[in-house]
């Protein structure tokens, strides 16, 4: 037998079911979150003559709870303007909106595009169930003059999956002005 969720193998064993129809697998569920399609197939054997083997697989459509990520703020130390060169900590605050917690996500920080080529840093955390944490980086604004608009990204790579991923990404803009060195006279 072959166990599916959504089209992912999820499992397989052999078992003889003259002896009992019932067969248990246990599953891991990590990425995998909403309405989840469940598919059990028995393969054609050498071993049994079948009459009918039409009724050799079986659906069922199941509901898997995940973390809802989202996040609330961005704050900067210090706060803008400041003169493009100076280091810029970006603190965001990301709250878990459900009663299951959210191990290893990833929380990634964006100048101007979400895009890896804008990827200021990233962190890794865990966010207890119903609760939140404060996630910082530090930012080099060396020619980052004018109006950046920073992004806030919750769960990056996806996982664990999420029921809704459109509260995930927050963004605020900060100014940084251009640095002027005057001689003394």
């Amino acid at each position: 037998m072959t166990f599916f969720a959504d089209n992912q193998s999820i499992g397989s064993m052999q078992g003889h079911l003259s002896v009992s129809p019932d067969v248990t697998l246990t599953w891991r569920t990590a990425g995998f979150a909403g309405n989840v399609r469940i598919d059990v197939g028995i393969e054609n054997s050498s071993d049994f003559t079948e009459m009918n083997y039409s009724n050799n697989n079986a659906s069922r459509d199941i509901f898997i709870d995940g973390p809802d990520l989202t996040v609330k703020n961005i704050v900067f130390n210090p706060p803008a303007p400041v003169y493009e060169g100076q280091i810029v900590t970006i603190t965001a605050t990301v709250e878990n909106l459900k009663p299951i917690d959210a191990d290893n996500v990833r929380i990634t920080f964006y100048a101007n595009n979400i895009n890896i080529s804008n990827r200021i840093d990233f962190q890794d955390v865990n966010v207890p169930a119903d609760g939140a944490v404060d996630v910082s980086v530090n930012w080099q604004t060396a020619g980052m003059r004018g109006n950046n608009v920073i992004f806030v990204e919750a769960n990056t790579r996806k996982l664990p999956a999420e029921i809704d991923y459109l509260n995930n990404v927050i963004n605020e803009t900060f100014y940084t002005r251009k640095y002027v060195c005057r001689a003394d006279t």
